[in-house]
């Protein structure tokens, strides 16, 4: 019979006061946590950084919305991954009540 491993919540949120925030993707790099998010309220999806995955630095916008484009009015649902030198970035576009699955590349994970 399998053991019931019960998770240990941190008591408070580690990222507040920025509005509705959700959907994270989080890699540690060396010794650095970055971690890519929906930001609501800025329609993008942005990055932050820690050193001990509980204290983050005010984020940076990563991603905004592409308006020249027909499906991404509003951007979010991040999942980062890092092969070699570049980070890959799938998200979820929307525009007129559809949503879309696009890919954005970078070599800093920033912009």
């Amino acid at each position: 019979m399998r053991k019931n491993i019960k998770w240990i919540k941190y008591p408070e949120p580690v990222l507040k006061s920025l509005g509705t925030v959700f959907d994270v993707s989080v890699l540690k790099e060396n010794d650095v946590f970055r971690m890519w998010f929906s930001w609501k309220p800025m329609k993008s999806i942005a990055v932050s950084e820690s050193v001990d995955g509980i204290n983050w630095s005010y984020p940076k916008i990563a991603l905004t919305p592409n308006f020249n484009a027909t499906w991404e009015d509003d951007v979010n649902r991040p999942n980062v991954i890092k092969r070699e030198k570049t980070y890959f970035l799938w998200y979820t576009g929307q525009a007129r009540c559809r949503s879309y699955i696009g890919l954005a590349k970078s070599n800093n994970g920033t912009e």
